[in-house]
């Protein structure tokens, strides 16, 4: 089959798809390359949980079944590396749209709501990092509010929440620059990647990769 590229993403491609809600991005993707031979799809939510909160997923699994991809439950970004289904794999692109440490007592401005939120993401790139190929990339999926200014300052803030999580130095920070989005027009992607370079060995290894922090303003 020919070599299909949507975006970021190829066909041809190992792609794992972290944290899917109703499964409808990677029902994209696959419908998209017509083959999903190649993507591992992963929910945190049992079967059961799933039919509650998204009663849509049920069609899209059933897309995927057909397409030919792996769909995985009960999948926690803080420990998928260790999944007995996952920790021999390594991938060219991982994917988790828009990280959130669920629903809480808290507003999601709160200090605690904050926290939660970024120890998912925490867990997610340490995990990321051991599945990831050596030249293969990390991508995280924000939403941001509307604002340009807005949206380059949270991505900056990430940046360096992401140096303090994973390295001991950054040898080069690209400014993730995003611009407005109309609520009527379909998302696009607003942003450049963050090329987080270390020099020298994150978690035990030498590997140079890419993280990219996309901004959908909402």
């Amino acid at each position: 089959m020919e070599e299909k590229w949507i975006k970021h993403y190829s066909s041809g491609h190992e792609i794992l798809l972290v944290g899917e809600g109703d499964f409808s991005f990677a029902a994209c993707l696959a419908t998209a390359f017509g083959s999903a031979s190649n993507m591992v799809a992963t929910s945190l939510d049992s079967p059961e949980m799933l039919r509650i909160k998204h009663p849509s997923a049920a069609r899209n699994l059933q897309l995927l079944e057909e397409k030919g991809c792996t769909v995985i439950h009960n999948v926690d970004a803080h420990y998928m590396c260790l999944h007995h289904l996952l920790s021999h794999r390594k991938f060219d692109r991982i994917v988790f749209n828009f990280p959130h440490a669920g629903f809480s007592i808290f507003s999601e401005h709160n200090d605690c709501q904050i926290s939660c939120h970024r120890d998912v993401v925490r867990g997610f790139l340490k995990n990321a990092h051991e599945m990831v190929k050596e030249e293969g990339e990390q991508k995280i999926v924000i939403k941001v509010p509307m604002g340009s200014e807005k949206a380059k300052s949270k991505a900056m803030k990430i940046a360096v929440a992401m140096e303090e999580i994973l390295f001991a130095d950054i040898v080069s920070v690209q400014e993730v620059k995003a611009r407005n989005q109309n609520r009527s027009q379909a998302p696009a992607v607003p942003a450049t990647p963050c090329d987080l370079s270390h020099g020298g060995r994150p978690f035990g290894t030498s590997s140079r990769f890419m993280i990219w922090v996309l901004l959908i303003a909402l």
